[in-house]
């Protein structure tokens, strides 16, 4: 009969978890209770038993917190299965406790009770599973379970393991797998990989825009493939026209657990096809924001989980993606446009299982610009054989350029005269050439560009050129220029001279030359000088620097004066700043330490060294960043004195250091 019993617990065992069974555990934290297995098989029915324990860190005295007494007929095994069913409501299985214990009185074995004992609340019906429901949250606790009259150490061979309450599943979070919906079901899987110590799982659903989630009582079960968990969910309990989201918390086998929450899935019956279209879709221009805005309506909220704005430049074909809206958005502003470009848009909702709906109507969206700050750049005018070139350069976006327009007057016209069509956008440089008859020779001609946006917005007039109508071939001498002087202007040089074009109106420019001290060639710092000009400012002189300056007229068929030259212009420098030095014993050594030098005509330093009533001497050059030199030409028992001079500047701009001294002994 012993041997009976002990298949019977086997048996019932099968229901524990695979951790538990491997560890031979027989107390679990479960939902509201931690539940012992009873080893005292079957005298659990016979005799009065005491479920103690004691507390982890307390007392190692032993509390009985339950006292069970033995069951004498069906209304014992009734109360007690009630009892369970507080505990586990979701068991709601026919139990017959009047024809249960007939069996048992004419069996006294478990074998003729495998249908009411193979679940919990039969189990605790009948003894085999005890429950302690007066635990503490946070504690641990062991237990035992002691006939009552029992030795102490007879009890004691019966002590269970350590068990912390609540009980904490230590699994990671199951995952989507799949999702499936029919008419009237909804087929869900998630998935974990690793060891879960149970197989069973709660279901949590809400409806609609409800933010409370329900348990809920459908077909649920686990698959195990390798060592991946498959929880499976078959809701037969759901509208066409409903929107669900589902979660999954795993618990033990006493419903413990439940620390781990799985990915939410929202899932319908609706067919997104069936979804009504974004309704009065429209594309408006926001000339104060610069965009495009488009809005729309959306009649199913609850269904949708985003709305994608496709974009393309073609009512045909081409759409992109350029946004995604939430469904509650009523407007999209689209700010990645070029104004002046018809833009095309249409809307395609996707459903909250990813599914996409049909798309809305198409539309179209038109910003124009109000300006155009984007003119010409680098306008060039020369003569040439086939007439005057003008070139010029895009500006930095041409995307917002369609053409261009090129203009002309006469020097001393006041407006300019378009005298082009719409020129193309080239890819680089962009060419013109005039070739009207209408151009005279020695008068001098002044030509300007304008663009057009795709607004058609015409921009200011660029920066002008100069060229004469002069023709190639005829002998011309251009004046030498007069009255040029040079003079100091702040920090820079500016030179002043007659208006020449008051001598030759052939004149189309100027080129300007300069040298410094030491420099035998003049080299050019200004060409094609605009000859409307009669002054020039060079900020590119460098201090202490004297500078001669040349000047000579020119004109667009390359002839040029004599060159006019310059007094010197000698530019003041101003006072270099010296680096405080420092110098202390390192060694064998004297160590020199000196501050940043900020003044960038200072790339060198001397070193210099005297003993005291001796002159001071050179000893080394060294890098103005080095910010350090060690002399170790010194002898014990003398005093040293050290300063730092710049070392790569003019006389005049010599500048000394501190003196710093030591004494090596």
């Amino acid at each position: 009969m012993c041997i009976r019993y002990i298949c019977i617990l086997i048996l019932l065992a099968a229901t524990f978890d695979a951790a538990a069974q491997q560890n031979d555990d027989n107390s679990f934290a479960g939902k509201g209770a931690v539940f012992v297995y009873s080893s005292l098989l079957p005298d659990t029915l016979k005799t009065n038993l005491l479920l103690q324990r004691r507390e982890h860190g307390g007392s190692e005295m032993w509390t009985t917190v339950r006292t069970y007494t033995a069951i004498s007929n069906a209304a014992d095994v009734m109360d007690r299965y009630e009892e369970a069913r507080q505990l586990f409501p979701e068991y709601d299985m026919r139990f017959d406790a009047g024809e249960a214990w007939r069996r048992w009185q004419l069996y006294q074995t478990f074998d003729s009770l495998l249908n009411e004992v193979s679940y919990i609340p039969g189990q605790m019906a009948f003894g085999i599973v005890l429950a302690d429901t007066s635990v503490v949250a946070g504690k641990t606790y062991q237990y035992r379970v002691q006939k009552q009259g029992e030795a102490e150490a007879e009890a004691n061979r019966r002590t269970g393991n350590w068990v912390s309450y609540p009980a904490v599943i230590q699994a990671p979070a199951p995952r989507l797998l799949q999702r499936q919906t029919e008419r009237d079901a909804i087929l869900l899987q998630w998935y974990s990989t690793g060891i879960i110590p149970s197989d069973k799982f709660l279901v949590y659903r809400a409806s609609g825009n409800d933010t409370a989630f329900e348990r809920i009582d459908v077909f649920a079960g686990a698959q195990q493939r390798g060592d991946t968990t498959v929880y499976i969910v078959h809701d037969t309990k759901v509208l066409f026209s409903e929107m669900y989201r589902y979660y999954i918390t795993p618990v033990n086998l006493f419903g413990g657990g439940g620390n781990i929450v799985s990915d939410t899935v929202p899932a319908t019956c609706m067919n997104p096809q069936q979804l009504l279209t974004p309704q009065y879709v429209r594309a408006d221009e926001n000339i104060a924001k610069k965009a495009i805005e488009v809005r729309f309506l959306l009649p199913d909220q609850d269904y949708i989980g985003s709305v994608h704005i496709m974009r393309s430049l073609s009512f045909d074909e081409g759409y992109e993606e350029v946004g995604i809206a939430t469904p509650e958005d009523t407007l999209f502003a689209d700010f990645r446009i070029v104004p002046g470009r018809k833009y095309y848009y249409y809307l395609q909702m996707t459903d909250k299982m990813g599914r996409n709906s049909a798309r809305s109507v198409k539309t179209f969206g038109l910003l124009q610009d109000t300006l155009n700050d984007a003119p010409a750049r680098f306008v060039q005018a020369v003569r040439t054989p086939a007439g005057i070139q003008v070139t010029w350069e895009n500006p930095p976006d041409t995307g917002v350029v369609s053409g261009y327009y090129v203009y002309r007057k006469t020097g001393d016209a006041e407006n300019f005269e378009r005298i082009s069509t719409l020129l193309p956008v080239a890819d680089s440089i962009n060419t013109f050439i005039d070739s009207s008859r209408t151009l005279q020779p020695s008068l001098l001609y002044v030509y300007s560009v304008a663009s057009e946006n795709l607004s058609n917005k015409v921009s200011q007039h660029s920066v002008p050129a100069y060229v004469t109508g002069i023709q190639a071939g005829n002998t011309v001498i251009l004046p030498t220029p007069r009255d040029v002087k040079v003079l100091l202007s702040n920090k820079s040089a500016r030179l002043l001279w007659y208006d020449m074009k008051l001598l030759n109106t052939n004149l189309s420019f100027y080129n300007i030359y300069r040298k410094g001290d030491g420099v035998q060639d003049f080299r050019p710092v200004a060409t094609r000088y605009p000859a409307a000009f009669t002054a020039f400012t060079d900020t590119t002189v460098e201090e202490g620097t004297g500078y001669i300056y040349a000047m000579e007229c020119a004109d667009d068929d390359g002839h040029t004066s004599a060159q006019a030259i310059t007094e010197v212009l000698n530019m003041p420098a101003s006072q270099l700043l010296p680096p405080d030095v420092a110098a202390t014993v390192e060694d064998a050594a004297v160590l020199l330490t000196w501050e940043q030098v900020t003044d960038t005509r200072v790339s060198q330093l001397g070193v210099y060294r005297y003993a005291k009533g001796g002159e001071p001497e050179k000893i080394a050059t060294v890098r103005v960043n080095d910010l350090r030199f060690k002399d170790a030409g010194v002898k014990k028992g003398n005093t040293y004195y050290y300063y730092l001079q710049s070392d790569n500047v003019k006389a005049s701009q010599l500048a000394t250091s501190n003196t710093a001294y030591v004494v090596y002994e």
